[in-house]
């Protein structure tokens, strides 16, 4: 008789203090202002790069490491009810408080990446992880073609092509004010990079019952940053763009990062793990506690005077430091707010 041997695979707690540091950094992003308000390396810039442009990408590469060490725990039908799940949750969350037309409801946001990426990622995976490797190998292709023969066209209108096809695939349903959406149709064939890679690197902890980055990932991170940066010079880093270049400088960077985090222990502290356990549900109350601090925070106020502006008018703070300290106001009180959900049994994960 042969008896089949169950292997057990712990958490992996390393990567929950990762997600956790990763969600901290998000939402202190996120709750602080606008590009005006807070340090320039907590802002996003359409071309270049700043530390606020390496946090997302983090976060989906982390995504991809978790789907792909528990692919054996993996269903398809759980994998897609959760990504319509996410995609429903992330539409309503992008359009809060809904004071605008419904017909300009924008489509497409952070969850909604997330969710069609998770889905996307794991039916592959349940298929074969080949059809991981194709597809990052496809897409890092397509951009190259792209945009090496509309070369001139990335240099003087490097967001034309974006806005062409999220003209015509969403049509209104983009980004207020922008011509396209920073979380559009062409991005996402590049942030795919990041989460397949991440999966890939789950499956080989998966199969060689790893619990840590084995040591010589530290070449990788070094080989994927150098190249995403050297490659920088022809395809410019920029996340609403996601091209190549700055798929693998942020892998390279996320390498890096997973390292460190192994090896300082000191901060594996309890709120880090709350967090990278939580970290859905601490995004989604953030984003209703940051709608409603900077648009409704003062009683008799303009609709779009922020807590930032009034922290800042009536204390000694610079508006700088107003925003982080906004941000981290803020940030405790989503804290608290997900511990009461977790105590009444809401969780999301």
């Amino acid at each position: 008789m042969n008896n089949k041997v169950k292997h057990h695979f712990p958490r992996l707690v390393w990567l929950d203090v990762n997600r956790g540091l990763t969600v901290f950094f998000m939402l202190l992003i996120n709750l602080g202002g606008n590009n005006n308000q807070s340090f320039l390396q907590l802002t996003h810039t359409k071309l270049g790069f700043h530390f606020a442009d390496w946090v997302y990408p983090n976060f989906i590469f982390i995504m991809g490491i978790a789907l792909g060490y528990n692919k054996s725990n993996l269903k398809l039908k759980r994998i897609i009810q959760r990504g319509i799940s996410l995609f429903i949750i992330g539409i309503i969350i992008e359009n809060f408080p809904f004071y605008f037309p419904l017909g300009g409801l924008r489509l497409m946001g952070i969850l909604q990446r997330i969710a069609i990426l998770y889905t996307l990622g794991g039916c592959l995976l349940l298929l074969n992880y080949r059809y991981l490797i194709i597809s990052c190998l496809a897409s890092f292709i397509l951009f190259i073609l792209i945009y090496s023969f509309n070369y001139s066209t990335l240099n003087q209108a490097p967001f034309r092509f974006q806005e062409a096809i999220d003209q015509l695939v969403l049509r209104n349903h983009i980004y207020r004010g922008m011509l396209y959406d920073p979380q559009g149709i062409l991005s996402l064939f590049g942030s795919l990079i990041n989460a397949f890679i991440g999966i890939l690197i789950g499956v080989l902890l998966h199969r060689f019952h790893l619990t840590k980055f084995p040591d010589w990932t530290i070449i990788f991170s070094i080989v994927f940053s150098s190249a995403g940066f050297f490659l920088s010079f022809i395809f410019p880093l920029s996340q609403d763009l996601w091209l190549p270049s700055f798929s693998l400088f942020t892998i390279g960077l996320s390498l890096f990062f997973g390292q460190l985090i192994q090896r300082i222990t000191i901060i594996h502290y309890p709120i880090l793990l709350f967090w990278g356990q939580n970290a859905l549900l601490l995004y989604l109350i953030s984003e209703v506690i940051r709608r409603i601090s900077f648009y409704y925070f003062i009683d008799n106020t303009p609709l779009r005077y922020t807590s930032i502006d009034w922290l800042s008018k009536h204390s000694f703070l610079s508006i700088h430091f107003a925003a982080l300290v906004s941000s981290l106001v803020l940030l405790a009180l989503t804290t608290l707010v997900v511990k009461v959900a977790i105590r009444y049994n809401v969780k999301l994960r």
